[in-house]
């Protein structure tokens, strides 16, 4: 993580201009065995410069930043890290690598009279529910979807210039249509979401669609005019 210390200094129309004054690396998690992750207090050195100087090829690669970066004589940032046991149970409504405050309102805590609902989180309580009709409807139809949808993704393809083995430009093709589902508070999803996987049929025949690999739910698959895909629990 890249933290920078910035200067704010107001201008005539009442807006702020930032001026960078330093900047530091803060590595929570590291793949080196002889590196310990961050834990107690912490006091990271202040580098001269911009953050984008870590763009650079020669600083791009590396971990040993302190021997390719100038250090701001009497300049450092003293932090503190710990790990945050009460909020195992609510991990599940945060997305992986995000900074989160606690003053944020995330969907699925209950508030706190503190202010900070990640300091104690209360999960707020769950109710079941079943989906027993669910129709995808694209329009103006599916093929014309499709259609544009292959259209768009072969030009970006023939754009970026990724031919394949032998030199040939790759064609995206549809081979199978799925259709996710799950409940997402606006984060993540709070499970790993169902997929049913789902083929449009010829008028009056039949398919069935499975959901989930653990959880085996029969799916009634079916298709009515040309811009519909849909799927319906059976018993």
């Amino acid at each position: 993580m890249v933290l920078e210390l910035v200067s704010l200094s107001p201008r005539p129309d009442g807006s702020q201009q930032a001026l960078g004054r330093g900047f530091t690396v803060l590595e929570l998690f590291t793949n080196r065995p002889e590196v310990q992750a961050p834990d107690g207090v912490q006091r990271l050195n202040l580098h001269h410069g911009s953050p984008r100087s870590l763009l650079y090829p020669l600083l791009k690669d590396t971990v040993d930043y302190g021997s390719l970066l100038t250090p701001i004589d009497g300049a450092h940032l003293d932090c503190v890290m710990r790990n945050h046991a009460a909020l195992a149970p609510a991990m599940h409504l945060l997305p992986e690598n995000v900074l989160v405050s606690g003053n944020e309102n995330v969907p699925g805590l209950a508030a706190s009279p503190t202010g900070d609902a990640l300091l104690r989180p209360q999960l707020l309580k769950t109710l079941p529910f079943t989906l027993s009709r669910l129709t995808v409807s694209l329009q103006p139809s599916l093929e014309k979807f499709e259609s544009q949808l292959l259209e768009r993704i072969n030009a970006d393809c023939h754009n970026t210039k990724q031919p394949g083995p032998e030199g040939t430009a790759r064609t995206v093709v549809i081979q199978e249509r799925r259709l996710h589902v799950g409940v997402h508070n606006g984060w993540c999803f709070l499970d790993t979401p169902q997929v049913a996987v789902l083929e449009p049929l010829a008028s009056g025949s039949r398919g069935r669609s499975t959901l989930g690999k653990d959880r085996r739910r029969r799916f009634t698959a079916n298709r009515g005019d040309a811009g519909h895909l849909g799927f319906m629990e059976t018993p």
